[in-house]
């Protein structure tokens, strides 16, 4: 999985750098993405002892790419700091509904 991590954060090091470290969030953001990862990797296992695969773990750069967006659309939307609204993605657990991870992991349902 440290591969795998590693190779997410050098994908993600502009969104981090340029939307999440301003707003205090970088070490928040890079322990998402290792939840995100080991939710995964058990989902990984429990595809596999069913005869199936799941996907890439590349597609995690998507949901940040989601996530940023999203605060940037609330943020014209309702007048909020774009930092409120992507601390309230982090906030918030990945298999919830709005929380960073949440768009990735749903397509992962076992």
């Amino acid at each position: 999985m440290e591969k795998e991590y590693e190779e997410l954060l050098k994908l993600c090091e502009v969104i981090i750098k340029e939307e999440y470290a301003p707003c205090g969030l970088e070490n928040e953001i890079k322990q998402r993405i290792k939840d995100i990862l080991q939710e995964l990797e058990k989902r990984k296992k429990i595809a596999r002892a069913k005869g199936r695969e799941i996907g890439d773990h590349r597609l995690i750069f998507y949901d940040l790419l989601r996530a940023v967006g999203q605060a940037k659309t609330n943020l014209e939307r309702f007048g909020k700091p774009l930092c409120y609204y992507l601390k309230k993605g982090l906030e918030k657990a990945p298999t919830e509904r709005g929380g960073l991870g949440y768009w990735f992991l749903s397509f992962r349902n076992i």
